[in-house]
């Protein structure tokens, strides 16, 4: 058995697209534009990202029709990696500015 290790970071950016995640009902696959990448108090990082990189993010549709997250949109999410990828802690996604 392997063991998981429970990682997160903030990551901070513009949201290039949403689409339907094709592997998770529920959820919503957003492209983000890294522009920061913060961590988060007492996790180790989930990943090493790059500033400028696009990373895909499953995010749980509640959340992104609640915050009415869209394409354009600059966000601060944390977010965990996982064996199967990326995933936004639902209640730590925020839009900080939206299109212009």
């Amino acid at each position: 058995m392997v063991q998981s290790i429970e990682n997160w970071s903030e990551l901070c950016g513009k949201v290039r697209k949403i689409t339907v995640d094709p592997h998770r009902v529920g959820f919503r696959r957003i492209w983000l534009d890294v522009e920061r990448v913060k961590p988060v108090e007492s996790f180790p990082p989930a990943v090493a990202f790059s500033l400028g990189s696009v990373v895909d993010i499953s995010v749980a549709v509640d959340t992104v029709n609640v915050i009415g997250l869209e394409a354009g949109n600059d966000v601060e999410l944390q977010v965990r990696s996982t064996s199967t990828g990326l995933f936004a802690h639902p209640d730590h996604v925020r839009v900080t500015g939206h299109p212009k």
